[in-house]
């Protein structure tokens, strides 16, 4: 699964899809089908997975698109939730 991040504008984007490449094709499936809740990039780059449930430490963003001081756990288990 590949998710959130910033799009090649660096707007945030709360997109997410699953990335599988069979033979010499790169396939994209689900996309959207389970966006994030807060959109954006993360604080780290490491996800922590415990009793089948994936966390993800994410930065906030004001209404102009600056990060803020402020981080947000996410939790997905068959949707996201925030922490």
């Amino acid at each position: 699964m590949i998710f959130e991040g910033y799009d090649e504008n660096t707007v945030s984007s709360n997109q997410s899809f699953l990335f599988s490449i069979k033979g010499g094709n790169h396939v994209l499936n689900k996309v959207n089908a389970k966006p994030l809740q807060i959109p954006g990039g993360f604080w780290h780059t490491q996800c922590l997975v415990y009793k089948q449930e994936l966390f993800v430490v994410c930065n906030q963003e004001n209404k102009e698109g600056e990060t803020i001081e402020t981080n947000t756990i996410q939790r997905f288990k068959d949707r996201w939730t925030i922490c």
